[in-house]
């Protein structure tokens, strides 16, 4: 993985050994390592709606940022609190703001990433997604994208570009297969009213939202920032 400056932080759930206790989990394996990494990070959900996330502090008041990184939902992730009615969803990365200098309960989220279990109603089954939510000045949040982990397909590569604007603030979502490929444009809005926004420290993992019918495993590798937008 490059992300080496992160550092883990799991919260939610106190451990005192009770069988009847659960936690979302975060390893290092080899087995989840991609494109020739020697090790990726797993998140591994059991059905507790804790959470369990490493955290960058990398970011100081950014008002333009851009993040990639890979996931895989080969481990096995199973999301299901409502069949074939509705659909189910955690916050896999966050973007968020520490507004007075110190991370704390007053921070605001800048955008989040969602990681998304689609209706039913085909026959290949349930279909999962990624899409990005980004926050406006007054608080809510519009959301771009939606990029299909396919069972035949279930390994992408994810790009946030995220800037403050009055007007002409900007969310997009790309994707790709490989990283031979050319980045394929997936949600945008450039039109957003953010200006009062800076990005101050990330998460990635189970980060907000666990549903308690989450269990199996998601893969990450490959987390990379940057200040610029892509050339």
């Amino acid at each position: 993985m490059k992300a080496l400056k992160l550092t883990v932080v799991v919260l939610g759930v106190l451990l005192i050994g009770s069988p009847l206790m659960a936690a979302t989990q975060l390893t290092v394996t080899g087995a989840a390592a991609m494109n020739g990494t020697n090790y990726g990070l797993v998140v591994s959900f059991d059905g507790s709606t804790s959470t369990a996330y490493v955290e960058d502090h990398s970011p100081a008041d950014e008002t333009v940022y851009r993040a990639a990184f890979w996931i895989d939902r080969s481990g096995g992730i199973f999301m299901d609190n409502c069949g074939d009615t509705c659909v189910t969803s955690h916050t896999m990365f966050l973007a968020r703001d520490d507004v007075d200098g110190v991370i704390g309960a007053g921070d605001v989220t800048v955008y989040r990433v969602l990681l998304r279990r689609l209706r039913l109603g085909n026959a290949s089954g349930p279909r999962y997604s990624v899409r990005v939510g980004a926050r406006q000045n007054n608080g809510t949040f519009t959301y771009v994208g939606g990029v299909v982990l396919a069972e035949t397909s279930k390994k992408k590569n994810i790009m946030i570009e995220w800037q403050a604007g009055n007007g002409d603030g900007m969310a997009k979502i790309y994707a790709r297969n490989t990283s031979g490929d050319a980045w394929n444009l997936k949600g945008s809005n450039t039109t957003l009213t953010n200006d009062n926004l800076v990005v101050d420290y990330v998460r990635l993992g189970a980060t907000s939202a666990v549903d308690a019918t989450t269990t199996g495993d998601v893969w990450y590798d490959e987390f990379e920032s940057y200040r610029t937008l892509a050339p």
